[in-house]
């Protein structure tokens, strides 16, 4: 026996996953509660917080790489 994913329309189940035969056989279906709606940009957002810096990239990353500098300075080996 094995599990393969599939969706189910309302009216006919479509395979997600090849079949792991290639002879005609009987199946058991077994359903599942429909999978969480697509996420929108806006909500994944929302959810995780915007990038709130409205400076530009460049200026972000030369911040970055003097903070890792200053940090390696201070490490002691």
């Amino acid at each position: 026996m094995a599990d393969i994913k599939g969706h189910f329309d309302g009216e006919k189940v479509i395979l997600l996953e090849p079949p792991p035969v290639q002879r005609p056989c009987e199946v058991k279906v077994h359903f599942e509660s429909a999978p969480p709606a697509t996420r929108t940009l806006e909500e994944v957002l929302k959810a995780c917080g915007p990038w709130e810096d409205e400076r530009p990239a460049q200026e972000i990353v030369a911040e970055l790489r003097q903070l890792r500098r200053s940090r390696s300075s201070e490490v002691q080996l």
